[in-house]
């Protein structure tokens, strides 16, 4: 038996499907003890979202002592990508044996109707952040937060929309860990939720080269009034976060792959903080068209290359970059490791192609700490031109 639910309008984007679904997921928790297998499995030839399996804690009891474990399948169709256009629950044919099927499908379609009236609530959250060394981070506020420093950790407090209590948590931490890599990608420091200390034994030396050695100047430029703005926009839901936000993921963990080997994993950082570069030139536009052939001309190093030099305002930096970019292409696609001797200790000249000045150098110099230094401040950059505040603290 399968029931089916529209919402009473037709959704516009994925935040108002997001909206949707967690109302329903609050609802159905209340009246019918709600649990998940959660299982996505997408089809897009029929244009069905598995979203996975459900329990009713209402009826699990006499299922249980009959001896039928099937769960409920929850999917939904769409007509465009991630939009909700159909909800669809499918009780299992073995329910029949002890339970009346059609009470069933009453009692979800009522909590299915009841969820569209539900009005979301308010509650301000206080959530902790840490750093891995013990840093004393500034006390700052915007709008919509307030983070409340201390050494080596802070107290995130921001209000949060939400629908129950188990809502609330789940979107609050959330927001919490995006701005934990908001910060950690404007001032070269890892935030993160737990205390994080192992799989990062070189944080301290990395975080020294990227900032220039003043450890405390790097986490005080999270007082700029343009960081709190970020953090604003980011509560707010605003659409020009997707980008930044995006980035600064890839930043993070550019950051964390430094940190944890320089020597091993060196390439990977590098590639992840252009890659967040590729994300951060991204405005959307069309490429131009091939006249030949009528196919798309995608020139990402070209643009890359001209959004740097944009914001570092010189064509010197169009070279460099366009030499950045290319070495990631070569070790994604080829394999070119930027630097592979094993033993530091003596100097043995040797040619490797793959090396920036094609001479083999040490693996602790794969990491190319100059690149993400001019990264985080190009991304501060971004962000002061998305919203324009306090651009002497970049």
């Amino acid at each position: 038996m399968d029931i089916e639910f529209s919402p009473i309008r037709p959704l516009k984007d994925v935040r108002e499907t997001n909206d949707f679904l967690r109302r329903i997921w609050a609802r159905l928790r209340a009246d019918l003890g709600l649990g998940f297998q959660y299982s996505p499995k997408l089809d897009s030839i029929n244009q069905v979202q598995g979203i996975g399996f459900i329990s009713l804690g209402k009826f699990s009891e006499t299922l249980t002592e009959n001896g039928i474990h099937e769960p409920i399948s929850c999917s939904f169709q769409y007509k465009r990508r991630g939009i909700v256009d159909k909800l669809i629950f499918s009780i299992p044919t073995s329910w029949a044996s002890c339970l009346n099927i059609d009470e069933i499908g009453d009692s979800i379609q009522s909590s299915l109707s009841k969820a569209a009236y539900d009005p979301p609530k308010n509650s301000r959250a206080k959530i902790r952040v840490f750093t891995p060394i013990g840093l004393d981070l500034p006390t700052v506020s915007g709008k919509t937060f307030d983070f409340t420093g201390g050494k080596g950790h802070g107290e995130l407090a921001f209000d949060v929309t939400h629908y129950d209590e188990f809502d609330l948590e789940d979107q609050a931490a959330n927001l919490a860990w995006s701005f934990c890599v908001l910060a950690s990608a404007w001032t070269g420091n890892l935030f993160f939720l737990t205390r994080e200390q192992d799989g990062i034994p070189e944080y301290r030396e990395v975080l020294s080269l990227i900032s220039d050695g003043d450890l405390n100047e790097s986490v005080s430029k999270l007082a700029c009034r343009s960081f709190s703005k970020l953090i604003d926009l980011l509560l707010y839901e605003a659409a020009d976060i997707n980008l930044v936000l995006k980035a600064g993921h890839l930043i993070q963990r550019s950051i964390f792959s430094a940190s944890s080997s320089r020597d091993y994993l060196g390439d990977t950082a590098n590639a992840l903080i252009i890659s967040a570069l590729e994300v951060l030139s991204d405005k959307g536009d069309d490429p131009d068209t091939c006249k030949s052939c009528n196919q798309p001309k995608y020139k990402i190093s070209q643009r890359v290359r001209d959004y740097a030099a944009e914001h570092m305002g010189a064509d010197y930096w169009k070279k460099r970059f366009n030499g950045h970019y290319s070495d990631r292409s070569k070790f994604l696609h080829t394999g070119a490791i930027r630097h592979k001797r094993v033993y530091a200790g003596k100097s043995i000249p040797t040619v490797q192609l793959s090396a920036p000045e094609r001479m083999a150098m040490p693996m602790g110099f794969s990491h190319d700490h100059v690149l993400a230094n001019v990264t985080l401040l190009i991304f501060r950059k971004h962000v002061q031109a998305i919203s324009p505040m306090d651009k002497k603290s970049a």
